[in-house]
């Protein structure tokens, strides 16, 4: 017997002897658990998906979790090219999960035992903020191409559904700016499985529950614009805790709410950062514009996509490191990350009702002074 962990999944994989003969039908089995009660959850319809690995011979069905938590299913294909994905739907939320197989070198039947986790929900948008939102412009063929990295908190105990009602797919939402008009959103990494985006009014918007913590979404767009400028300028749907632009050359950004806080080279590409020392409040509208400096030659969006994995796996090392550029350590001064990072908390705390107004108030203040403190800019020589 063998434990495996996949995505959301406590995987138990039962194999036998192996065999010249392999076995072609397994079964998945599991049960539904309740984050929030941490007891099985009943009635909860879960649904499996399947294919082959090139699209081929798709399949679907439908189970409903008994008393005591339990589903299955039987008969089903083997084999490492064939994928299945489990879907819970529950108290008006999608909870996902990662593509899983069933082996065929086994003798007898597989049976892969799973749990999926589900949680009460919420529509209420306060439980949402953003941690960080990092956003790289690079140039691109007519256009830049924008790969934008969110980490996305829910403060409350519950998993937020969005505020569309019980028949809205639309859960937590991504601001584009007009200039992104009906371009193609590309996800290019997430925390969980998001099987599917909507497009809504103010841009696009996932479709899964938010569970209680943080959440990480990568994606990618191609941005238009008019006489080498491009309007990036977003509306806050959720309160921004740090919002950083990193610009390649020659592009630079022109913004009411970000300066300039440094450089950093990566991918063999050098990037300009700006960034927002205060906090952006949902609603507020954030200037930003990006300027081509100069002619550049046409870079196709394939080019980009061939560097993004270099990308997603320095924005938080450059989100760290760029505060270098506007920070002064004097001694016993806590780093700016830090700082950050004690909002962050405060604000968690308060939002889940662990401490009062009066509390968050007065601490708020306080670390938001230091803070301005030690990001404020070495004296010229």
């Amino acid at each position: 017997m063998r434990r495996l962990t996949i995505g959301g999944f406590a995987l138990v994989l039962v194999l036998a002897t192996p065999s010249a003969l392999a076995a072609t039908k397994g079964r998945i089995v599991g049960r539904v658990l309740n984050a929030t009660t941490g007891e099985p959850q009943p009635g909860v319809k879960v649904t499996l998906v399947g294919a082959n690995e090139d699209g081929s011979d798709p399949m679907r069905r439908v189970a409903e979790s008994d008393n005591r938590g339990r589903y299955a299913f039987e008969e089903l294909e083997t084999g490492p090219d064939r994928f299945y994905t489990l879907d819970a739907r529950y108290a008006g939320g999608l909870f996902p999960g990662r593509a899983i197989s069933l082996p065929a070198d086994t003798e007898r039947s597989p049976a892969l035992k799973t749990t999926l986790r589900v949680w009460e929900t919420t529509n209420v948008p306060d439980t949402i903020l953003i941690r960080r939102d990092a956003i790289f412009a690079v140039p691109a063929d007519e256009g830049i191409g924008i790969i934008e990295s969110v980490t996305i908190t829910n403060t409350s105990r519950l998993a937020y559904v969005g505020r569309g009602g019980p028949n809205s797919q639309a859960s937590v939402g991504f601001a584009l700016p007009n200039g992104a008009g009906n371009a193609s959103v590309t996800i290019l990494d997430s925390t969980y499985d998001v099987p599917e985006i909507v497009r809504t009014d103010f841009g696009f918007a996932a479709t899964i529950a938010v569970p209680p913590g943080e959440m990480k979404l990568t994606f990618t767009y191609p941005l238009s614009g008019s006489g080498g400028s491009f309007d990036l300028s977003p509306t806050a749907l959720y309160p921004i805790l740090d919002l950083s632009v990193f610009a390649a050359d020659p592009l630079r950004i022109e913004s009411n709410r970000l300066e300039p806080t440094g450089e950093e080279h990566v991918g063999g590409r050098n990037y300009r950062i700006w960034a927002t020392d205060e906090d952006i409040a949902a609603g507020d509208p954030v200037q930003l514009n990006a300027i081509a400096e100069a002619d550049t030659g046409p870079l196709l969006l394939g080019a980009i996509a061939a560097s993004l994995a270099v990308l997603i796996a320095v924005a938080t090392w450059s989100l760290r490191r760029r505060r270098r550029f506007r920070a002064r350590t004097p001694e016993r001064e806590p780093a700016p990350d830090h700082l950050v990072d004690e909002i962050a908390a405060l604000d968690l705390s308060y939002r889940a009702g662990e401490i009062g107004e009066e509390e968050w108030t007065r601490r708020r203040a306080d670390l938001k002074r230091h803070l301005q403190k030690t990001r404020s800019p070495e004296p010229t020589r």
